[in-house]
């Protein structure tokens, strides 16, 4: 058997169904799913890395993930080295980053939110023999060793200036960085506290010193690739709050 559209133009019939399907999400009870964000983030272990099981794991990927499930969203995390990221942000094929304020380029291509989800702070090791590093000047003359890939904010355009007479050795690894630190192949090892402290904890280091030199608030940032992005930061924003209200972070 055969049902007849009442409509003898059959375009006129597809018009109406269209625009029947496009009025569906706005009925009651109905619940259209978020596709997961594709989040990324920069190799930074404890916070930020990838384990022996392939998975996203660390400090802040636990804090993201919960915000993420409070504002009902999923994401999807990468790791890629920080100047992929940058390009990956501007074309959209990134749309979710932590990062702090003031990174340029990062900043003409996304939106951030209000939320500081995690800080830490950069600092300046050092062994016996050396003093503690109060300002930038401080360096003047020294040898450093820095991180290959960190970014120094507020202090790198100091360090490489070659005004300052600062001899600069790169290191691969903090494990590596500690020991040539140690052999007095530097005279400060310029990095941040947490992965130093997670490198410490399989190879403690006595009589090692630090200064503190900066704290760095991080954010969620979000392309401007992406549909809706502002929306979605509000969301995370106002799930983090929540989460802070409740002290489950």
């Amino acid at each position: 058997m055969f049902m007849l559209s009442p409509y003898k133009d059959s375009s006129t019939f597809r018009r109406l169904l269209l625009i029947a399907a496009a009025c569906i999400p706005s009925l009651p009870g109905y619940s259209h799913a978020q596709a997961p964000i594709k989040g990324a983030f920069a190799h930074f272990p404890p916070l930020t890395y990838i384990n022996e099981q392939n998975e996203a794991s660390g400090y802040l990927v636990d804090i993201m993930n919960k915000v993420l499930d409070e504002a009902d969203l999923t994401a999807t995390w990468r790791s890629y080295p920080s100047k992929r990221i940058v390009q990956h942000i501007a074309s959209g094929a990134v749309e979710l980053f932590p990062i702090y304020k003031g990174h340029t380029e990062i900043e003409k291509a996304s939106y951030s939110g209000n939320s500081v989800i995690y800080s830490f702070s950069m600092r300046a090791y050092y062994f016996d023999g050396h003093k503690p590093i109060i300002k930038k000047e401080d360096l003047f003359g020294r040898r450093i060793i820095l991180m290959r890939g960190y970014n120094y904010t507020g202090w790198s355009d100091y360090i490489t200036d070659p005004d300052n007479q600062i001899q600069l050795f790169y290191s691969d690894n903090h494990q590596q960085a500690l020991a040539a630190l140690k052999a007095n192949r530097g005279d400060y090892l310029l990095s941040y506290k947490n992965p130093v402290e997670f490198s410490l904890e399989k190879s403690p280091e006595e009589n090692l010193q630090h200064s503190d030199l900066t704290n760095l608030d991080l954010y969620f940032f979000m392309s401007k690739q992406t549909v809706n992005a502002i929306g979605i930061l509000e969301k995370l924003d106002q799930a983090y709050q929540r989460l802070i209200e409740r002290g489950e972070l």
